[in-house]
């Protein structure tokens, strides 16, 4: 799910969390590059702001300030 105001990306469906992308665990703080979304706006370098799994929590990612471009 996209926040437009917030800058964020959190991932998750039905209640399923997730900490990987691409088979590689996601750590906090970590960047990464999201690319080739349908809506392009969603493009960009994101940092991980919460590491989700086990169904606890869903994984957050938010929008790098150095990179809002």
């Amino acid at each position: 799910t996209y926040d437009n105001g917030a800058g964020t990306l959190t991932f998750g469906a039905q209640g399923i969390a997730t900490n990987t992308v691409n088979g590689v665990a996601l750590t906090l703080n970590q960047r990464i590059l999201v690319k080739d979304q349908t809506n392009a706006t969603q493009n960009g370098v994101y940092s991980v702001t919460v590491v989700g799994g086990n169904g606890s929590a869903a994984t957050v990612l938010t929008r790098a300030t150095d990179m809002d471009t």
